[in-house]
C-alpha cells in the first residue's frame, strides 16, 4: 500500500490506472494528490483528472477541469489541447479552432495542435484549412504515420492526387506493409 503523503507515487500509479483504463482508480489518486497541501503535482493530476473524464465521454467536465488548471496555468499547452479536444468532440468546433490556434501561438511546432485542429476546419466544412494544417502536422511530426494518412485523405477529398501519392509514399517509407497507404497510392495513379 503506497503512502497517501507519497504525491510521486501517487501520480505515478494514477498514470498506470489510466494507461490501462482504470479510470475511476486513476481519479481517486489524482483527487489525494490534490487534496495534499503540498504537492508538487497539483497541476499534473488536476490534467489527469480532465483526461479521465475526457476517455469517459465526459467533456463537460473535462472542458470545467481544463478551464480551471488554465486559470492559474495560462500557458499549460496539455490543459489547452484536451480543453480543444473536448470541444472538437462535442461539436463546437469553431470554438475548438480558436482553443487550437491559442495552442499554437504558444508552440508553433505542436503536431498535435495543428492534427486536432485540420479535423475542426475540415468537421466545419473548411477542406483546404485542414489540409494546410495536416500538411504542417506532417512536418512538425514526419513519422506520425496517422498525420500522413489523414493528410493523404484530405487532399484526396480535394482531387490533389499529387499530394495523396507523396503522403502514401511517405506512410509507406515508415510502414512498408501499410494496406491504407497501398490503396491510398493505387487510387492516386
Amino acid at each position: 500500500k503506497l503512502n497517501a503523503e507519497n504525491d510521486k507515487a501517487l501520480l505515478d500509479r494514477a498514470a498506470c490506472y489510466y494507461a490501462t483504463r482504470s479510470y475511476q482508480l486513476a481519479m481517486a489518486d489524482y483527487q489525494t494528490i490534490l487534496a495534499l497541501k503540498k504537492s508538487a503535482y497539483g497541476k499534473e493530476a488536476m490534467l489527469g483528472q480532465a483526461l479521465c473524464h475526457y476517455s469517459l465521454g465526459q467533456y463537460g467536465l473535462a472542458i470545467h477541469q481544463c478551464r480551471e488548471l488554465l486559470k492559474s496555468n495560462p500557458k499549460y499547452l496539455k490543459a489547452i489541447e484536451v480543453l480543444a479536444n473536448c470541444q472538437l468532440r462535442q461539436g463546437s468546433y469553431l470554438d475548438a479552432v480558436d482553443t487550437y490556434t491559442s495552442g499554437l501561438r504558444l508552440d508553433h511546432d505542436a503536431g498535435g495542435l495543428y492534427f486536432g485542429r485540420s479535423s475542426a476546419y475540415f468537421k466545419n466544412k473548411m477542406p483546404e484549412k485542414a489540409l494546410a494544417d495536416l500538411q504542417k502536422a506532417t512536418q512538425c511530426s514526419p513519422s506520425n504515420i496517422e498525420y500522413h494518412l489523414k493528410c493523404a485523405t484530405v487532399a484526396k477529398t480535394l482531387g490533389k492526387n499529387d499530394l495523396v501519392k507523396a503522403e502514401a509514399e511517405s506512410v509507406l517509407k515508415l510502414s512498408k506493409d501499410n494496406k491504407e497507404a497501398a490503396a491510398l497510392l493505387q487510387g492516386a495513379n
